[in-house]
């Protein structure tokens, strides 16, 4: 299998490139697994494209990380989908916890 990607990316690549990208369909025994996997690449690149040395945001930095971090919420919304899991549960999920453990304002480093 390789590796899922948005829906005109083959057409792009015929575009760009001229040439006809090889795909294949992702059944829905295999969906989840290359879901996580999307989710776990997307995640990497944010922080790759959020970390910087000197802490100065550029827009155009602000922008790269904007694109990737919605990347990360596209593949989340793609597992909730196949997972039946509505976008509210979730969301109510999140602030469960929230009220429970707190969020991250504070910025605590556990240094164990």
């Amino acid at each position: 299998m390789g590796k899922l990607v948005r829906d005109r990316i083959p057409d792009i690549i015929e575009l760009n490139e001229g040439r006809k990208a090889k795909t294949s369909f992702i059944g829905d025994n295999k969906i989840l697994k290359a879901a996580f996997k999307k989710l776990t690449e997307e995640s990497a690149e944010a922080k790759k494209a959020g970390l910087v040395t000197n802490f100065r945001y550029s827009d155009e930095r602000k922008k790269a990380v904007a694109e990737e971090l919605g990347d990360c919420l596209d593949a989340i919304d793609l597992i909730c989908f196949h997972l039946e899991i509505p976008a509210e549960t979730v969301q109510q999920a999140r602030r469960d916890k929230n009220n429970f453990k707190g969020g991250f304002s504070r910025r605590i480093s556990l240094d164990e």
